[in-house]
């Protein structure tokens, strides 16, 4: 399945903050179940189904991050990331240069009532795991997406899609994007030809290929 197109009014308009909590876990919400239907699916934002908000999600096996009206705070490094595809624009993909590494702020919603465990990790509180709660509320929390997987932040591919993501929020899309280069679709490698573990990552790090994106 591909997502129902939208706009490029709507794709290339800076969103909208949120203020509201509960309309945060209602988009989440939302996002989710439309990624359920997206075959190989990292990402998605809330412009890109119609809903100009700042609020996008990524759903990996190893993170499952809500970014609520991110914020960039510093970042370091660029690489050229190959073959980056978005689902607003399905067969199509860039070449794009990204930062390495990231530090973002954003947003997180809490319950309000004091059974709520203030020890449980911010960053992995996904807003679709909770009751709605009247007393719900906005908490700042900072995040960390390095290229080189340090132990205290997520790797490589984390944190190109969270770049990506946070374009869209702001009204950037591959195809009108300065940093990135469309490319043609490469035949696929043969067996013998695909990437080792030993061998310099394909998406333009420098680094191994065990030690990047295979993580």
């Amino acid at each position: 399945m591909i997502l129902t197109p939208v706009p490029d009014s709507i794709l290339r308009a800076p969103a909208t903050q949120v203020v509201d909590p509960m309309e945060a876990l209602q988009i989440v919400a939302t996002l989710e179940n439309q990624m359920r239907c997206l075959q190989g699916c990292l990402g998605l934002a809330a412009p890109q189904i119609g809903i100009p908000r700042a609020v996008a999600i990524i759903r990996h096996p190893s993170a499952m991050i809500d970014l609520i009206n991110p914020r960039i705070v510093k970042t370091e490094g660029e690489v050229l990331h190959k073959g980056e595809g978005c689902m607003s624009y399905p067969g199509r993909r860039f070449d794009v240069v990204r930062h390495k590494d990231i530090w973002i702020e954003s947003l997180v919603v809490r319950p309000g009532r004091p059974l709520d465990d203030p020890s449980f990790p911010l960053a992995c509180y996904p807003v679709t795991a909770m009751t709605p709660d009247p007393g719900m509320k906005f908490v700042s929390v900072s995040h960390t997406f390095c290229h080189g997987q340090e132990e205290d932040c997520w790797g490589g591919l984390i944190a190109m899609a969270v770049q990506h993501e946070i374009d869209h929020l702001n009204g950037i899309v591959l195809p009108y994007s300065e940093k990135a280069t469309e490319v043609q679709d490469q035949p696929q490698q043969a067996k013998s030809e695909k990437v080792g573990r030993n061998d310099p990552c394909p998406c333009g790090s420098g680094r191994k290929y065990k030690k990047c994106c295979l993580k």
